[in-house]
């Protein structure tokens, strides 16, 4: 396998967090997976692909929104995951790089998530980093934790933010969300 040229693939995707009673929480979606007679699940971080002329950040926060149905604001990047896989469909040996970026809840219910998950839902991050199914996503949690909690000190000492900390979203980015969203969803349908 060492020896055959994969295909670069890129996606973008994050992580959206929240505060609930005095806890910090994520959201991971889950797929169920029937194989040979056995059924199993993953739980995963949201992500997919860039629209056409879509950036990474907006195609990540897009993506989050969509799949677990919760829209979030920020976007300091935490990295890019990437490794190697065959492509269940196509068969197609492909080096894959996922951009992730974290989100804070703006507004939404992981009930609104799309069908391309069975479920989404709302953990802690201690609960997320032991039911997460993939190492890349672990890493990721990890990130996000220690970003949150950098804010959290900065903020205790009353240091100015950070120019991303500042970022925040309005009733323009919930516009803009459910634009490239549409714009996304009419290109896969090729109208």
């Amino acid at each position: 396998m060492a020896n055959k040229k994969a295909l670069r693939e890129v996606s973008a995707g994050g992580i959206v967090y929240n505060k609930h009673q005095g806890t910090l929480r994520l959201v991971l979606v889950m797929t169920i997976h029937d194989k040979e007679g056995k059924r199993f699940t993953t739980w995963r971080l949201p992500k997919g692909h860039p629209a056409k002329g879509e950036q990474l950040l907006d195609a990540a926060r897009r993506e989050v929104a969509e799949e677990t149905g919760v829209l979030g604001t920020g976007g300091p990047k935490l990295g890019v995951a990437n490794f190697l896989f065959t492509h269940p469909v196509t068969g197609a040996y492909t080096h894959k790089y996922v951009h992730y970026f974290l989100f804070r809840k703006k507004t939404g219910s992981v009930r609104m998530h799309d069908k391309e998950y069975d479920k989404a839902k709302w953990f802690t991050f201690s609960t997320a980093l032991k039911t997460a199914s993939f190492k890349n996503d672990k890493v990721m949690i990890k990130r996000a934790l220690k970003v949150i909690k950098q804010r959290q000190v900065r903020a205790n000492k009353g240091k100015s933010p950070t120019r991303l900390e500042r970022f925040e979203a309005d009733e323009e980015t919930v516009r803009f969300i459910r634009r490239k969203r549409d714009a996304h969803d009419r290109a896969k349908k090729g109208t």
